[in-house]
């Protein structure tokens, strides 16, 4: 049996050496993918933070103006004003048209585009990475 071993040793070592490397590179690369997926769960959660404090101070706020979640932003004046200007560009024309369009237009304090439909196309999608290689130079992502 030694005498096996003493001619076969170097094959015996290549084996032994081979199943290391294979074992290694299977743990790194079930490593890897594990490290992939959570590289970024520090930025959420410090993004988590962020957004749970600036939700603390619009509630503190609010409740030092002595007004409720509710009361304090307004939803029933904001769906009242949302209607009227909805309906003005769908062509509707009221008997006091011109009193409304003007407290509708003291009481807006700021809006956001929407656009005229359902779909904004003129949003480019980035990413938090980008690959070169899949964007090319002067092509853009579109919704």
């Amino acid at each position: 049996m030694i005498d096996y071993i003493k001619e076969n040793i170097s094959w015996l070592k290549e084996l032994f050496t081979l199943l290391f490397v294979g074992t290694g590179t299977l743990v790194e690369i079930l490593t890897y993918r594990r490290a992939r997926a959570t590289i970024l769960q520090p930025i959420r959660t410090e993004v988590i933070k962020k957004q749970s404090e600036l939700l603390s101070k619009l509630l503190q706020t609010l409740s030092d103006n002595n007004q409720s979640f509710k009361v304090g932003l307004d939803y029933v004046n904001l769906v009242q004003i949302n209607v009227m200007l909805t309906l003005r560009d769908f062509g509707f024309v009221f008997k006091e048209h011109k009193e409304f369009l003007e407290i509708i237009k003291d009481s807006v304090v700021g809006w956001t585009h929407c656009g005229r439909a359902n779909v904004l196309k003129d949003v480019e999608i980035i990413g938090a990475f980008t690959d070169a290689s899949e964007k090319k130079k002067g092509e853009r992502l579109w919704c």
